[in-house]
């Protein structure tokens, strides 16, 4: 178990709770956990999460982009992408880094994108990557589901505690592979 000392988990829960965020990190992990397990009810509930934040079309128009952007990223990430359960109130590396691109891409914050790009994305697929995930971020950005800003520090930061081997965000659990 690593150090909490800086763990503002009250905090870290409110945010999380932001739609936004919320349909950004709870569909990555429905729809990446459907496409790697072939698993038809994340895909489900990728679907009844995105329908009732966002209605039926707009619904419809934001999973297609996350779809597009989760098999984008599947095929061209750097190494084997890691992600927490569905439901965990926790947060690995990659979750971070998927949150900071979309983030930095709505913020037209470009020396992030490219940090999250670089540490994502195998470096001869970034532009592939960027693309799919401009426009997952656009279109949720559209919706007006505005993430928070991230700064490059707390991203790189979560790096670093990955590489420690200590959690980014409370207690660490077993974390399930990903697409590659």
């Amino acid at each position: 178990m690593g150090d909490h000392s800086g763990c503002n988990c009250e905090q870290a829960e409110r945010y999380f709770n932001r739609p936004p965020e919320r349909l950004v990190l709870d569909g990555y992990r429905h729809w990446t956990f459907g496409f790697m397990a072939g698993d038809m009810d994340s895909w489900q509930a990728a679907w009844g999460l995105y329908s009732k934040m966002l209605g039926t079309r707009n619904g419809r128009a934001a999973l297609d982009a996350l779809s597009n952007f989760v098999k984008t990223l599947g095929t061209c990430a750097a190494c084997p992408l890691r992600m927490f359960k569905q439901g965990s109130p926790h947060i690995c590396r990659d979750e971070t880094l998927v949150l900071g691109l979309i983030s930095a891409i709505q913020h037209g914050d470009e020396v992030t994108t490219e940090f999250c790009l670089k540490h994502l994305s195998c470096a001869t697929r970034c532009e592939e990557v960027s693309v799919a995930a401009a426009n997952f971020a656009l279109t949720l950005k559209a919706l007006d589901n505005l993430l928070v800003p991230i700064p490059l520090q707390v991203i790189s930061n979560a790096i670093t505690l990955s590489a420690q081997g200590r959690a980014i965000n409370s207690l660490p659990e077993p974390q399930s592979r990903t697409l590659h």
